[in-house]
């Protein structure tokens, strides 16, 4: 099933596992692609979905690292004054 599709020209091969897809989802979105009537709603609202959820994560790592930062910019600046500098 899976070489028809490529074969076709629907979805480059691994194109679900490059969008981030667990086991479960690729599994939905394949048989989504497969029945090819009316799915294109579906299978449009799993990867707004994926989309929204891999923002999210990228603005809770953007967070982590603006933390990170000021830890480690205050870490420094205790540095320079125990330093003397």
């Amino acid at each position: 099933q899976g070489k028809d599709l490529r074969r076709k020209g629907r979805h480059p091969p691994g194109a679900c596992n490059a969008v981030g897809f667990e086991s479960a989802e690729i599994e939905t979105y394949m048989k989504l692609l497969l029945e090819q009537t009316n799915t294109e709603a579906k299978r449009l609202r799993m990867l707004d979905q994926k989309r929204e959820d891999t923002l999210d994560e990228i603005h809770f790592r953007e967070k982590q690292l603006e933390r990170l930062d000021y830890l480690r910019y205050h870490i420094r600046k205790q540095q320079e004054v125990t330093q003397g500098r």
